[in-house]
C-alpha cells in the first residue's frame, strides 16, 4: 500500500493561533477558570483533551462571571462581544484575522446602505459572527436560496471563509440576473480564505493520483466536509473520518491511498491515521 498526503492539509493559521491562546491561558491560570465561547475546534479528541485540563465551553456571556474567556477563531457577533466586555472577565480575542476582516466588511457595507448576503452554512459559528456585524443580512447556502429571495435594494455578496468558490460563483450569477431584472446594484467580495482554496485544490490534485481518499477532521467541521465532498466528486472512493479508529477495513483493497485533513485535524491525528494504514497493510 502506498500512502500519499495532500500537498497542503491540516490545522490552519487561525485555528493554530486560537489553540495557542488557550494553551497560554491554561499556563497562566493553572487553577482553572478558562472558557471558550463555543467549541474551540471541531475535533472531539482535542476538545476532550482540553476539557480534561479544565477548559469549559460556554455559549454566551450570561454563563460566566469571572476568569478568562477566549473567543474562538470563528469569532462572535458584535452584540455578544459588547456583552462580554461589560463583565468582570479577561476577554481574549482569538478570532481569525480573515474572519475579522469579513466582520469589518459586513459592518462597512451595511453602513453604506447595502443589504448583505452571506453565503455559508446557516447556524455555523463564523456565519453567525459575521452576520452579527451587519444591520441587514441574509444567509444563503446555494444558488437556489438566492432564486427564492425578493431583492430590490443594493446588495453586497460575501461568503464564509471556508465556502467553495464554485458555489459562490453560481450564487453570484443568480444574484446578478436578479439585479439586472429588478434594477439594483450588486457588489461582491470573495471572502474565501486563501488557505481554504489551497486545501480544496490540493485534494482535487490528490484524488487524481490515488485510488481512494481519507479526509480527516471533525464530523461537524464545515471545511473538512467540503474537502470530503470534493474528494467524492472526483469519483474516487472517499471517507470522512475523525481519526485512526474510523479507518475503514476495506481500505486495504486499494493500492494507493490519499490522505488530507481539514483545519480541525492536528498533525498528531494525521500521523495516527497513517500508522493505522501501515498496520492494516501488513495484516496485523
Amino acid at each position: 500500500m502506498k500512502i500519499i498526503r495532500a500537498k497542503t492539509y491540516g490545522v490552519c493559521m487561525g485555528v493554530k493561533r486560537a489553540l495557542e491562546l488557550v494553551e497560554n491561558s491554561i499556563e497562566a491560570k493553572p487553577e482553572g477558570g478558562v472558557c471558550t465561547v463555543g467549541p474551540l475546534i471541531h475535533n472531539r479528541r482535542v476538545l476532550e483533551q482540553l476539557e480534561s485540563r479544565g477548559v469549559c465551553i460556554i455559549s454566551g456571556p450570561e454563563e460566566v462571571s469571572e476568569g478568562a474567556v477566549i473567543i474562538r477563531a470563528h469569532g462572535i457577533a458584535l452584540a455578544a462581544q459588547k456583552a462580554f466586555r461589560g463583565k468582570n472577565i479577561e476577554l481574549i480575542d482569538g478570532t481569525c484575522p480573515k474572519v475579522n476582516k469579513s466582520q469589518k466588511m459586513a459592518a462597512d457595507k451595511s453602513a453604506e446602505g447595502f443589504h448583505v448576503i452571506l453565503a455559508g452554512d446557516p447556524g455555523h459559528g463564523e456565519v453567525v459572527a459575521v452576520a452579527g456585524y451587519a444591520e441587514e443580512c441574509t444567509v444563503v447556502s446555494s444558488a437556489e436560496d438566492v432564486r427564492e429571495l425578493e431583492l430590490t435594494g443594493d446588495t453586497f455578496l460575501m461568503c464564509q471563509t471556508t465556502f467553495r468558490e464554485d458555489k459562490f460563483d453560481k450564487i453570484l450569477e443568480v444574484l446578478k440576473d436578479k439585479a439586472n431584472t429588478a434594477g439594483f446594484k450588486v457588489e461582491f467580495e470573495r471572502t474565501v480564505c486563501p488557505a481554504t482554496v489551497v486545501r480544496q485544490n490540493a485534494v482535487k490534485d490528490l484524488a487524481a493520483e490515488v485510488d481512494a481518499v481519507l479526509v480527516i477532521g471533525g464530523k461537524t467541521s464545515a471545511n473538512t466536509t467540503r474537502l470530503f465532498h470534493i474528494a467524492s466528486e472526483s469519483g474516487k472512493p472517499s471517507w470522512h473520518i475523525e481519526g485512526a479508529d474510523d479507518v475503514p477495513p476495506e481500505i486495504i483493497g486499494y493500492n494507493t491511498i490519499g490522505i488530507t485533513a481539514g483545519a480541525s485535524a492536528p498533525d498528531w491525528i494525521v500521523e495516527e491515521v497513517e500508522a493505522k494504514l501501515h498496520i492494516l497493510s501488513k495484516g496485523e
